[in-house]
């Protein structure tokens, strides 16, 4: 039997007929159970998290500001002053320990700025759909890793066959039949 069911404050959750495991509620686990009832069907982030939240989905949204505004650029920059400073000296003290940290420091900093700024190093704008979007996914992988540290199968089969971004999807490679 393939179960993904809620009982209370706990999932029942079993895959291929083996036994059945339970984790703690939480939105993650929701989302999927949305999902698995409604297989090869694109759903909306902003309609997984609706659902959850007793929200009308169709409600507007727009645009959350920029994701970075002048006095968070100007505190990145003064990081990336900061480091520059850093990496001259350990450079100059032949730190070969300290090198590593701090190239490793700038590049998680450079990652930052990239995802933070768009072309031309003008900000980007946050969009509600956007944080919507990162939200739900976060929670879905997050939960695809519990369900996977309990039932290594079914995470594997989640990783394989649900699809995450603005729409999401549940797509098996076969057709299971769910107790949920």
């Amino acid at each position: 039997a393939h179960v993904f069911r809620i009982r209370g404050e706990f999932w029942e959750i079993g895959f291929d007929g083996g036994d059945i495991q339970h984790l703690k509620d939480s939105v993650g686990l929701a989302y999927l159970a949305r999902l698995l009832a409604e297989p090869d069907r694109s759903i909306p982030a902003v309609t997984l998290l609706a659902t959850r939240a007793g929200i009308d989905p169709r409600v507007p949204s727009g645009s959350a500001g920029e994701e970075l505004d002048e006095r968070g650029r100007a505190g990145l920059q003064q990081k990336y002053t900061d480091l520059m400073e850093d990496r001259d000296e350990a450079e100059r003290n032949n730190d070969h320990a300290s090198l590593s940290s701090i190239d490793a420091d700038l590049e998680r900093l450079s990652v930052e700025l990239s995802r933070r700024l768009g072309l031309g190093g003008k900000p980007r704008e946050a969009t509600d759909a956007d944080r919507v979007r990162r939200s739900v996914t976060m929670a879905v992988r997050r939960d695809i890793e519990r369900i996977a540290k309990r039932v290594p199968d079914l995470g594997q089969h989640l990783t394989n066959c649900v699809s995450s971004g603005q729409l999401f999807k549940y797509a098996p490679d076969r057709e299971i039949e769910w107790v949920l």
